[in-house]
């Protein structure tokens, strides 16, 4: 048995040393063996057709750009010169009068049928415009007594002052109660009075009594 474990070691070493002869490796004699010579095989990758694959260009929506906003930039403004201020249309000036007493024949005054007579009025000027002799005392209204449409102012008068008024009239011939009535009218032909609101005429108020009769001769 042992020399058939002994045969069996031999023919295996001297198939070794069979198969380093025939490389031409011989070990040298008193010779530390080297390290173990590690064969290593390097691949060929040329032989090999390694499928890489192709990257996929991946198209992304586009990013919105947000609108640049230009900033402000300060500006010189020059200043405006002040506006001029517009001078505003004179108010119309107020007509407007006052009476202030009768100088002749107050009302109810008896006269002869057909008698003469003058009535004066004194009024004042109490409103803003002045009368100047384009302004006028008119007949309105009632009896006329034979005088005038319209008698034209003597002279100016400035708001404030004063002026007697004359017409000369005729009693009517028939006995009874008469009245006539007058404004004042300025340059336009626009008739205004008297009183607060301007819209009062002034009047002549008179009676004609009876015509005496003859005494006998």
């Amino acid at each position: 048995m042992r020399f058939r474990k002994f045969f069996l070691i031999f023919f295996v070493l001297q198939l070794a040393l069979t198969a380093c002869a025939e490389s031409g490796v011989i070990a040298p004699e008193n010779q530390n063996p080297g390290p173990t010579p590690i064969v290593v095989r390097i691949l060929n990758l040329d032989a090999v057709s390694i499928a890489i694959p192709t990257p996929t260009l991946v198209v992304l929506p586009p990013v919105a750009t947000p609108a640049l906003i230009p900033t402000p930039t300060a500006t010189s403004i020059a200043p405006s010169s002040p506006a001029e201020p517009q001078s505003s249309p004179s108010p119309t000036c107020i007509n407007q009068a006052e009476f202030i007493r009768h100088l002749t024949v107050s009302d109810n005054t008896q006269l002869e049928a057909g008698q003469a007579f003058a009535k004066i009025w004194q009024v004042k000027n109490v409103g803003t415009c002045p009368w100047d002799t384009g302004y006028s005392l008119k007949f309105f209204s009632g009896e006329s007594m034979s005088g005038p449409t319209e008698i034209a102012l003597p002279h100016e008068v400035a708001p404030g002052e004063t002026i007697d008024l004359r017409v000369d009239l005729i009693a009517p011939l028939e006995m009874a109660s008469y009245a006539g009535y007058w404004v004042l009218s300025d340059s336009q032909g626009n008739q205004f009075g008297f009183g607060q609101t301007a819209d009062q005429p002034i009047g002549v108020v008179i009676t004609v009594k009876p015509t005496p009769k003859p005494s006998p001769g």
